[in-house]
């Protein structure tokens, strides 16, 4: 994208971001896939099947930002009881079970940006087509 002609080269430090984070995203995932061990603990799984659904219902509104070009979305982009509960592992959960809630907490914390950058985007191709 940087060798290309300036006037095809838009939100460059956007788009190196946004790049960076679905780096991010995917070590945070491939953590995740690393450690498949059974939660025992019904509380923790409740939580870890509340996370995959918040946060599966955002990778859906980014998608659907990113391809309809759309500014707005309508899932809140804040729930902090949700993020409080998956940044408060405890000493007593096994190392496997604290590893899940880390790489769940990191992916919901940058949801926000992702959806911020999505929303930039949208912004640039709107700019563009009116």
């Amino acid at each position: 994208m940087l060798i290309e002609p300036g006037k095809y080269r838009t939100a460059v430090d956007e788009s190196f971001r946004f790049l960076t984070l679905n780096h991010a995203l995917l070590s945070y995932v491939s953590a995740l896939g690393a450690h498949r061990s059974r939660i025992d603990d019904e509380t923790t799984h409740q939580l870890v099947l509340e996370s995959h659904r918040i946060i599966h219902q955002h990778l859906e509104a980014l998608h659907s930002q990113l391809y309809n070009h759309c500014e707005d979305f309508n899932i809140a982009l804040t729930n902090s009881d949700l993020e409080e509960r998956l940044s408060e592992w405890r000493e007593e959960d096994d190392r496997s079970v604290r590893m899940v809630l880390q790489q769940l907490h990191l992916i919901y914390r940058m949801i926000p940006e992702l959806h911020s950058l999505a929303a930039k985007f949208a912004a640039r191709v709107e700019h563009k087509t009116s």
